[in-house]
């Protein structure tokens, strides 16, 4: 009697064979093939043993066989055949239903596990995103910058200070509103920044000759050499 999963040597050939062989021609050892083809070491004897009921679902198998091939230079096409004749000899037809059921499950599994991966870049970009209040938009025109979180006895008072910042130029602005760092920003021609703060300003800019600056809707000039960074500290 045949073991479940595991396939009968007779009456095809054995993919399992085949590929073994091609890698020993060519000198390679498990390990060698488990990094080409970034499969586990164990997943690679499993395949050359054939023991189909250790291995996922053959939707996965097949792209595993043709990975190997690949590697060792073996013809991918004739060990994909045999490959699909060892698992019809494998599956009998009445577990058709319950190989869909776990190429199914496995590919829940990859959607749950890529949906975390997701949600992980997501959390990691808005932890790295400076200035917790501030929105930016950055292939618009313009950003706004609330003011830097007060104290008890400042939140009567509105912002006295509004700065705005118009790019005609590439630079980079970083910005530190009432003592708050607020973030570095890339600036293109054609945006604007606003800005506001209840006591004072610090900003430096990369290219001042590329940006023009108003405090409370007066103009300030910018003075340094061209091409060298300005700390500017307003009022």
């Amino acid at each position: 009697m045949k073991a479940k999963g595991r396939i009968e040597r007779g009456p095809g050939p054995s993919f399992g064979a085949f590929l073994r062989a091609r890698r020993e021609e060519r000198a390679l050892t498990i390990a060698d093939v488990s990094r080409m083809t970034r499969l586990t070491e164990n997943t690679i004897s499993l395949l050359e043993r054939e023991e189909l009921a250790l291995l996922p679902p053959p939707v996965f198998v097949r792209g595993f066989v043709a990975a190997y091939a690949e590697a060792v230079g073996a013809d991918r096409r004739a060990a994909l055949e045999m490959c699909l004749a060892a698992i019809e000899r494998a599956s009998p037809p009445e577990e058709g239903r319950f190989q869909v059921i776990r190429a199914a499950a496995w590919i829940l599994r990859l959607g749950v596990l890529a949906a975390f991966t997701m949600l992980v870049a997501v959390l990691v970009l808005m932890v790295c995103l400076p200035g917790g209040d501030s929105a930016w938009d950055p292939g618009g025109r313009s950003a706004v910058l609330a003011p830097a979180a007060q104290g008890p006895h400042d939140r009567a008072a509105a912002p006295a200070l509004r700065l705005a910042v118009t790019c005609q130029g590439d630079t980079w602005i970083r910005v530190m509103a009432d003592g708050v760092e607020r973030g570095r920003f890339d600036m293109r021609p054609g945006q604007r920044m606003s800005l506001a703060a209840a006591r004072s300003f610090n900003i430096l800019v990369g290219n001042p000759e590329a940006v023009r600056v108003t405090l409370n809707g007066k103009p300030v000039t910018l003075s340094g050499r061209p091409g060298q960074a300005v700390n500017l500290r307003l009022p």
